[in-house]
């Protein structure tokens, strides 16, 4: 019996046009930009002079000017994992400078993605910390700014997470 052929990669502008469609429709923002220094200065430029809630992640240097605990600051700073064109979602591990709080609790989150992390589902995302043989403790999947309803269906933001989500999807 012969092996099912591999699937076709996805063509990266594909994704990125999917994620975009996904990410908007969820009123979330996409910044596309060429570089990690060009993703830190447009982030910069986001956080203006906002208190940051940062994790302790090389692509996140540079960037805040001044940093607050997380019930504090105005913006969260994170690093994505993954971004799934499917879902118009980023994927982030909790680990050890990377805490829950500084990715939840301020209003705003700014996430730096590198493009190489843009993924077609939500399976191949999974796959990326599940088939490392060792998975983290715990993965958050966002897609746009955290909303719930009331019981009489009134849409109310930053419930859970925060209100306002910036991608930036950077060439790497």
């Amino acid at each position: 019996m012969a092996d099912a052929p591999a699937p076709a990669a996805a063509d990266p502008a594909d994704l990125r046009t999917s994620f975009r469609t996904r990410l908007e429709e969820l009123d979330g923002r996409l910044h596309e930009v060429e570089s990690l220094a060009a993703a830190r200065a447009l982030a910069r430029e986001l956080v203006g002079d906002g208190t940051v809630a940062r994790w302790r992640d090389a692509a996140l240097d540079e960037i805040a000017g001044t940093e607050a605990p997380a019930e504090q600051a105005d913006v969260s700073l994170v690093a994505g994992d993954v971004a799934v064109a499917d879902t118009g979602a980023i994927g982030f591990a909790h680990g050890a400078g990377r805490d829950r709080a500084g990715g939840l609790l301020p209003s705003r989150q700014i996430a730096l993605v590198p493009a190489s992390a843009l993924v077609a589902t939500v399976a191949e995302a999974l796959g990326r910390w599940f088939g490392t043989g060792r998975p983290p403790a715990n993965v958050v999947f966002m897609a746009g700014p955290s909303r719930t309803a009331d019981i009489e269906q009134r849409i109310i933001r930053g419930v859970h997470a925060p209100r306002e989500l910036d991608v930036i999807l950077f060439d790497d």
